[in-house]
């Protein structure tokens, strides 16, 4: 039995040859101990998905997950420099956009002056306006680079066919890469995507202060996930990940999980089993009361 098949059964309650192990390394570990250049492994597919293979060859893993979406080839089109920074590399991208690589974190992003990256404002974001809440060279928190989602402001991403083929290069290399291992996919909750958008302290205000709009946004970013879903689909995945790092009770209380939480990614979940795709949630913790 390979390892694919191994996951594959014991996802399903089947019974495998023996209890598979699929450890998902932290992306810093990947930055620290590849001899690849850390730039390379976070912009480029092809080079993070060798990556990927790499270290669950090292390991003995019986799967990988691809954590970060793909990039456009020609992702270094965009810099204007590549300098050397107190703290390691740093990217200085068309628009003035900084990109910091530091050894003991993943990389950080500002306009070059430390000015913080921008945030919408939930008192003006218009649900029915994307130009609203979708922010120049900040995408959800992983890709820190101006232009690199080249799609426009008006693109309609509830439709996976507006995706661009590029946003599923790192997945298909690591499937083709790795056809005898279990090869799964990350998306985003769509309540993190609102916690990336006004940013942790407005959005927790913006549950209090705006819930109608936080509804409407969720409900955007619901069907924006599933559209990412059903294009990382077609890569053949073994599993999709639904990244939920602030569903815990340490960041919102048990009705408000209930609330803006759960109904939403249950739908993800729903579609995403409806097309024989096995999915589970990524929490950071303190859930106990909230696992029913």
């Amino acid at each position: 039995m390979d390892s694919r098949e191994r996951v594959r059964r014991a996802m399903r309650h089947e019974t495998p040859d023996r209890v598979p192990v699929m450890c998902q390394l932290a992306l810093g570990h990947y930055l620290l101990h590849s001899q690849q250049a850390p730039p390379e492994i976070w912009f480029d597919s092809d080079v993070f998905a060798e990556v990927l293979v790499r270290f669950q060859e090292r390991y003995g893993f019986d799967g990988m997950l691809v954590n970060l979406p793909g990039r456009p080839d020609d992702w270094q089109a965009y810099l204007c420099q590549r300098r050397a920074g107190v703290a390691g590399e740093e990217l200085v991208w068309e628009g003035g956009l900084t990109t910091r690589f530091v050894r003991d974190d993943n990389p950080q992003a500002d306009h070059g002056s430390g000015q913080a990256l921008p945030r919408a404002d939930y008192l003006r974001v218009d649900p029915d306006d994307p130009a609203t809440y979708r922010i120049p060279g900040y995408v959800w928190n992983t890709w820190h680079a101006p232009h690199l989602w080249d799609v426009p402001d008006t693109a309609d991403l509830t439709d996976r066919a507006q995706w661009p083929a590029w946003s599923t290069q790192a997945l298909r290399q690591a499937r083709a890469w790795g056809p005898r291992v279990s090869v799964h996919a990350e998306v985003f909750s769509p309540f993190t995507h609102l916690m990336e958008l006004f940013g942790y302290e407005n959005a927790l205000l913006a549950l209090l202060d705006a819930p109608d709009t936080c509804h409407a946004l969720l409900d955007v970013f619901t069907r924006m996930v599933i559209a990412q879903v059903e294009t990382y689909g077609v890569c053949d995945p073994d599993a999709i990940l639904i990244s939920s790092a602030f569903a815990g009770a340490g960041f919102i209380s048990r009705p408000m999980y209930g609330e803006f939480v759960l109904p939403y990614e249950r739908r993800v979940a729903d579609r995403t089993r409806a097309a024989g795709i096995p999915v589970y949630t990524h929490t950071c913790g303190a859930i106990g009361d909230r696992l029913d």
